[in-house]
């Protein structure tokens, strides 16, 4: 199985908002879709927590900042 990163995740097809014949694939589809987004989620908050402040400000973020996001819990955008 491939690495879950954002450029997988940018592949995935979205949503679906409108009524399907097939209404428990597609919950199941969107379901294999919410855990892939918060697994992707709960990885970068977890690197998040090894930066330094070097690190921090080397992308451009204030240390504080990093700290808050990688403090979020994973299911919260």
């Amino acid at each position: 199985m491939p690495a879950l990163t954002q450029a997988n995740l940018s592949r995935m097809p979205p949503f679906r908002q409108e009524a399907t014949n097939g209404l428990l694939p597609q919950f199941a589809h969107n379901l294999a879709q919410l855990l892939v987004i918060w697994d992707v989620r709960f990885r970068t908050r977890r690197a998040l927590r090894q930066f330094d402040d070097a690190r921090c400000r080397d992308i451009g973020r204030d240390p504080a900042t990093v700290m808050a996001e990688s403090a979020r819990p994973f299911w919260k955008a």
